[in-house]
């Protein structure tokens, strides 16, 4: 889209962000030439084809986070662009929405800007965004499941239809249209080309200009990091689903929270245990009242057995059942001893949110079990122990 310096005049609108993601540069003026009325073609999809091949919208994740961009849309006066379910902005990281022709595999992106090259996994190709030299609004959005990372899988529909502002960038360009305006010229790979012409970059907090120099995956203008979790936009969604949150992203900053006090673990066991019993004998009357109580044996001593004592200690039960390594990634693995062994009727593995179980066999070769929690979501496990007496024990195990 050639360049309309001499009669043009730009005038540029933008909105301060109050989400997670700004947008810090729009590409729209390639050295290709534009149509007013586009160019028309045969094949309506490719109607707009190489004249505005080039052309990019830059956004900066600018929280402490990464962001899961499904539920997240960019749009413009041509259409809407979806961005994929698995589409991800890394924290403090770029990713670019580049156009490229509907029926084109051709991923030239890294040719027209070679600075780009060994980056390729932070440029998403859509031919629905059609950016327009004499005006356009690009407008960045995203719904309530694009604001919540961690929602239960239960809750779908979406939290909310209703699509919320992030940010947004405008311009006109306003006066006469110069002779050659429907004219196209070739680029070749267009590394030198597109290098040449300043694109519209983010210069402050909601301002914009056109006075350098276009330049992919870098900045002008970074806005200031800031937590996640501080973002208005997303405290007041936390506030509203509260109780839908599963807080699966959030394992590993709880384990880091703790004190730095090292508190030993020690784990103790009695083998035996000295009871001591007396006898007592009644005596009644004729009417069956008792007349007196006595002593009527000498005080004995018995010795009871470990396992005894075993089914009488809940707590040393839980001891002698081992998981590790907790906190787990993948696979956690529980070993017990005889005894407990024969204390327990059932053992299992259950998330809290009750979306996963796992029965863990009583008499498990060599007392061992080892369950594979690689594709489970982070957050917290529970061991439920199941004792013959009827009692049930827990234990936690930490996914992260």
């Amino acid at each position: 889209m050639k360049r309309l310096v001499s009669l043009l005049m730009l005038s540029v609108f933008s909105t301060i962000t109050t989400a997670q993601i700004a947008i810090t540069e729009v590409y729209y003026n390639t050295p290709y030439s534009e149509s007013k009325k586009r160019i028309p073609s045969s094949n309506t999809s490719n109607k707009y084809s190489e004249h505005h091949l080039g052309e990019f919208i830059e956004l900066y994740n600018y929280t402490t986070e990464d962001i899961p961009l499904n539920g997240w849309y960019l749009r413009d006066n041509a259409g809407v662009y979806y961005f994929p379910a698995d589409a991800v902005i890394k924290s403090g990281d770029f990713l670019l929405v580049a156009y490229k022709p509907f029926d084109s595999q051709y991923l030239y992106f890294p040719k027209f800007f070679p600075n780009t090259k060994g980056q390729e996994t932070k440029i998403l190709y859509q031919f629905r965004l059609v950016l327009n030299n004499l005006g356009e609004k690009v407008k960045l959005f995203t719904s309530g499941n694009g604001l919540l990372k961690d929602v239960l899988p239960k809750d779908k529909p979406p939290l909310s239809t209703v699509l919320i502002d992030v940010d947004k960038v405008q311009w006109e360009n306003t006066g006469l249209l110069p002779s050659n305006y429907d004219k196209k010229s070739s680029i070749g790979d267009g590394s030198t080309a597109n290098y040449n012409i300043n694109s519209l970059q983010r210069s402050g907090e909601n301002s914009y200009n056109e006075n350098n120099k276009t330049n992919p995956l870098t900045a002008l203008y970074k806005p200031a990091m800031v937590n996640y979790q501080d973002v208005p936009l997303v405290k007041n969604f936390r506030r509203n689903n509260y109780a839908r949150l599963t807080w699966s992203q959030y394992v590993d900053r709880i384990l880091k929270n703790t004190c730095n006090y090292p508190v030993p673990i020690t784990e103790q066991s009695n083998s035996s245990y000295v009871l001591t019993t007396t006898k007592q004998c009644f005596k009644h009357d004729a009417a069956g009242n008792m007349d007196v109580k006595e002593n009527c044996s000498s005080t004995t001593t018995s010795t009871t057995s470990s396992a005894a004592n075993l089914q009488n200690d809940p707590e040393q039960i839980k001891n002698r059942i081992k998981i590790y390594p907790n906190p787990v990634s993948s696979l956690v693995t529980l070993t017990w001893d005889n005894e407990v062994n024969n204390l327990i009727s059932q053992m299992k593995i259950v998330a809290l949110n009750g979306a996963y179980t796992v029965s863990v066999p009583k008499n498990a070769s060599g007392y061992t079990f080892t369950a594979d929690l690689t594709l489970q979501p982070k957050g917290i496990y529970v061991l439920i122990i199941t004792l013959n007496s009827g009692q049930t024990l827990s234990k936690s195990i930490v996914k992260i």
